[in-house]
């Protein structure tokens, strides 16, 4: 297993996401202070560390595709459900996707562009579809780029 990324739901419940050897991706659950001991996959493949969200009882996953492109994932927590991987709005990266997702539910999505280095942000509400992809200026990187969204101590 490579590059895991971890998602706390709340309720003591975390989600963790990996890239397989075979490059596969999968999932597991850690929950009632044990880990399931079940790694499913939704299928996808990516050659790079996924990224993962949570919200609204429903797990957000984003990879770097085989094909470079930006791929899209959902499970239910409450069913395990996944509605099936699909192409984020045409956009493509270098580098493994960042997510977060901040207190009113909207996602935002940050990777390295194909464009020499430039880095590039979408974002989804809630209820809605994404929004499309915006450059955020500045100096170009080689570096996977790192977002974080600041939450009320409340919420833990």
């Amino acid at each position: 297993m490579y590059s895991p990324a971890i998602c706390a739901a709340g309720s003591g419940r975390l989600d963790v996401v990996i890239r397989g050897t075979n490059n596969v991706i999968f999932h597991s659950v850690y929950t009632g202070g044990r880990w399931s001991g079940v790694w499913d996959s939704p299928g996808g493949a990516t050659l790079d560390q996924p990224a993962c969200a949570e919200a609204n009882g429903v797990l957000n996953v984003v990879v770097k595709g085989t094909d470079n492109g930006v791929w899209y994932n959902t499970m239910t927590l409450s069913s395990g459900a996944w509605t099936g991987w699909s192409l984020v709005d045409g956009g493509s990266t270098l580098s493994a996707p960042a997510l977060t997702i901040d207190s009113a539910g909207t996602l935002h999505l940050v990777v390295r562009g194909t464009d020499n280095g430039g880095t590039w942000l979408n974002s989804k509400p809630v209820a809605g579809s994404w929004i499309g992809w915006t450059g955020t200026g500045g100096t170009k990187t080689i570096a996977t780029p790192t977002v974080a969204t600041q939450v009320p101590a409340s919420s833990y």
